[in-house]
Parts: structure tokens; C-alpha cells; sequence
């Protein structure tokens, strides 16, 4: 008798652990989903941190906390993905800090770095327009379900952030120059029409890497890491240029093979 009351207890515990499997995993899932939306968070302050130090005249150090915004940008993504934890919140929660990390912040630094000193009404449009260009781009973005895995159309507003923030990384004294001011203004505007462009530029979050040419990308990696920690200035800057015109380039070059 002693044996079957065992028995049933274990049936019965078995039971009630089938009963709290799935409250158990909703609980961790609802935990999981947070995770991501911390990261986001973590890019968002840092975007915040970048107007509040272009503001006071810290270039350099704007220029770092947005380089470090897009860091965290390109993990949230891969993070919910990984933990199945991608929500529509999360999507909208993200759109909206890369509004201010790659949007405003990138404005506010180009202005006051740039174009305050030298150029003030017309330097101020010029931001203004990259600012509504990195809008309309995520308007884009979150609007376009069908689009390819490989490639976004127009600039990503990270990698438009990275084209202009480089430069004051890699040169923080504020301009004062009235030529060095008009080249950052034209440029300025050339990255925020290549964010409403329907030029392709490469998708690096959606990138799988294969078995085989793990041992290549590692050393590649290796290699990349020891550079930037002695020339990350000069290397993020040449980086971010490459990637900017990557798409202009591939545009041209596709226009001369048809012809």
C-alpha cells in the first residue's frame, strides 16, 4: 500500500509541475523580453548624454557616446532575436531612440561643433534637414515589411550617425574655419538625402557567418580589435567613409555595367 501511495503522490506532483511549466515559462519569457529593451535603453541615454555634452562644449565626448549608441543599436536587435524576444514594443521602442541617438543628437553636435561658430542660421537649417531626413528614414524603415535582409535602402540613420560623428571624433577642436564649415555643412546634407535615397547600402545586423570561414573572421576580428584600440580615431573615421559612399560607388559602378 505503501508503494502505491508513492506512486500516486509522484503522478500527482508530476501533474501539478505540468499545471506550472507554462506559467514558469511565460514568467521567464516576460523577463527575457526586458533584456533588449535595456540595451535600448542603454543607447538611449547615451545619445542623451551626447546633447547634453555638445551643449557644453565636449565634442569629443558627444562624439564617443554616440560611437558607443551604435554599439548598442547593433546588439538589441541580435539579442531579442536570440532570446525569441522581439515584441512590436520593442520595434517602436527602438525607432524612437534611434531618433534621438542618430537624429537629434548628430544634429546638435554637427551645429554646435561645425557650424555655430561660422555658419549659425544656414548651419541650423542644414542639421534641421538632416534631422527630418533621419525621420522620414525610420518612417521608412518601420513602414517597410518586405524589404531585403542583405541590404537596406537608403543609409540605416547608425550608419549616417557614424558619417559625420567620425569626423568630430577624430577632430574635437570646434571650427571656426568659414571653408572647413561649408564643406561640413555640404556634407552634412549629402549623408541626411543619402538617408531618403533609393541607393542600397549593406545590412551588417542581419549577417550569419559560416563555419567555414570562421577562422578567417576571427583573425580578421583579432586584427580589427588591435587597430582600433591604437588608431580608432583614424580607423572609425576611414570606416564610416567607406561604408557612407558604399552606396553611391556600387550605384555608379551598376550604372557603367549596364551602359
Amino acid at each position: 500500500m505503501s508503494a502505491l501511495g508513492n506512486i500516486l503522490s509522484l503522478m500527482k506532483d508530476r501533474d501539478k509541475m505540468k499545471l506550472l511549466k507554462p506559467e514558469l515559462s511565460q514568467k521567464i519569457k516576460s523577463k527575457t523580453i526586458l533584456i533588449p529593451s535595456l540595451i535600448t535603453m542603454g543607447a538611449l541615454f547615451c545619445g542623451f548624454l551626447s546633447i547634453v555634452s555638445a551643449h557644453n562644449g565636449k565634442y569629443f565626448y558627444a562624439a564617443k557616446c554616440i560611437i558607443v549608441a551604435i554599439i548598442l543599436d547593433g546588439l538589441d536587435g541580435r539579442v531579442a532575436r536570440k532570446l525569441n524576444a522581439t515584441t512590436p514594443f520593442g520595434k517602436e521602442f527602438d525607432s524612437l531612440s534611434d531618433l534621438i541617438s542618430f537624429g537629434v543628437a548628430p544634429a546638435m553636435l554637427m551645429y554646435s561643433w561645425g557650424l555655430s561658430k561660422v555658419a549659425d542660421e544656414i548651419g541650423l537649417l542644414s542639421c534641421f534637414l538632416y534631422l527630418v531626413c533621419c525621420s522620414a528614414r525610420l518612417a521608412r524603415f518601420n513602414l517597410d515589411t518586405g524589404g531585403s535582409l542583405k541590404s537596406f535602402t537608403g543609409i540605416p540613420s547608425p550608419g549616417a550617425a557614424a558619417a559625420l560623428v567620425t569626423i568630430t571624433y577624430c577632430f574635437p577642436s570646434q571650427i571656426g574655419n568659414v571653408y572647413v564649415a561649408t564643406a561640413i555643412m555640404i556634407y552634412t546634407i549629402f549623408v541626411a538625402f543619402l538617408m531618403v535615397s533609393n541607393l542600397s547600402f549593406l545590412s551588417l545586423k542581419k549577417m550569419h557567418l559560416k563555419d567555414a570561414n570562421k577562422l578567417h573572421v576571427m583573425i580578421g576580428l583579432a586584427a580589427l580589435i588591435v587597430l582600433l584600440w591604437k588608431y580608432s580615431q583614424e580607423l572609425l573615421l576611414i570606416l564610416a567613409i567607406i561604408y557612407t559612399f558604399s552606396g553611391p560607388v556600387g550605384y555608379s559602378f551598376k550604372k557603367l555595367k549596364k551602359a
